[in-house]
Formats: C-alpha cells, sequence, structure tokens
C-alpha cells in the first residue's frame, strides 16, 4: 500500500503545484505538503485555496473527485487506503466525465455557430 500512498503525494504535487517537502517560507524548515494540504483537501469550499494558480480558470468538475482520491491515498492508516486498481478506475471515470463535458461544449460552440 505504500505505492497507493506515493501515488496520492504525486496527486497531491499536481493538485499544488508544490513539490512534496520543500523549504518552509517561515525560518528555513522544511514542511510536509502532506500535512499541509490534506485536511483541506476533503474540504470543497477551500480547495481553491491550495489548487495550483498555475492551472488557470475554473477548476473543472472533477477536480474534487480527484482532490478526495489523493486524501483517501494519503491515509495514515494504510487498510483504508484504496487499491490501485481502485485509484485506477477513479480516475478513469473523471476522465471519462470530463471528456464528455468537453464534447457537450463543442456541440454547443457548433450550434452557435
Amino acid at each position: 500500500m505504500s505505492d497507493v500512498y506515493g501515488f496520492g503525494v504525486v496527486l497531491l504535487e499536481m493538485l499544488v503545484g508544490r513539490r512534496a517537502v520543500e523549504p518552509s517560507r517561515a525560518g528555513g524548515r522544511e514542511g510536509s505538503l502532506v500535512d499541509w494540504a490534506r485536511p483541506i483537501l476533503i474540504r470543497p469550499k477551500k480547495l481553491d485555496r491550495i489548487l495550483d494558480r498555475r492551472m488557470g480558470g475554473p477548476p473543472p468538475r472533477g477536480l474534487g473527485r480527484v482532490a478526495r482520491l489523493a486524501y483517501d491515498c494519503l491515509s495514515q492508516n494504510p487498510k483504508v487506503r484504496p487499491s490501485m486498481s481502485r485509484v485506477v478506475v477513479t480516475l478513469e471515470a473523471v476522465l471519462a466525465a470530463g471528456a464528455e463535458e468537453e464534447g457537450e461544449e463543442e456541440g454547443a460552440a457548433a450550434a452557435e455557430a
């Protein structure tokens, strides 16, 4: 299950645009990204506070599900972390929903033209 935890760290790094361990802004001590961000990952209304600003625009609809997946992968209790196959299924569902949403937007734009 450590691979699931590690994958959760990678998801978190992608969401917030920061390294897992980096010098803190206060005093040069190392700060843990997981300790800082994990509590926020399950609070949808606060999620935008930690997202990487370089993504631009409003957060995609599936971003909350990805954040929740990262939260689950980063559980301190390995027994409650999802299996890697569950992680894959969840990410595939998010991608499928995003592709469907993108197709609807393209269809609406074509109808307006």
